[in-house]
């Protein structure tokens, strides 16, 4: 089923670029621990020549947060951690840097 809507979603990323709504973009499709499609469609910057590839890093603005936050809450809802859980109690290497030693 994943595969057969690939050529769709693959249409909707290349008239994204044609149609001039981004200059470019990568989609990866994961299911599983599996790859099933990863591919980069237009270019990195508008107006110049540098292609969008799987390995293209883009500025995502102030995102993590929210992403960071939606990832916490799926864990919360499996009852991997609490909203009380703390990190260096989940990672005991995990350190902040202290700017005030």
């Amino acid at each position: 089923r994943i595969a057969a809507s690939l050529p769709k979603l693959e249409a909707l990323a290349e008239a994204a670029v044609t149609d001039g709504a981004v200059p470019g973009l990568a989609i990866a499709v994961v299911h599983g621990d599996e790859v099933i499609f990863l591919k980069g469609f237009g270019h990195r910057e508008a107006g110049k020549p540098e292609s969008v590839d799987a390995d293209t890093v883009f500025q995502i603005a102030s995102l993590s947060k929210p992403v960071s936050a939606t990832v916490v809450a799926a864990l919360v809802g499996d009852g991997i951690v609490s909203w009380d859980s703390r990190i260096a109690d989940l990672d005991p290497a995990f350190r902040l840097a202290d700017p005030y030693p």
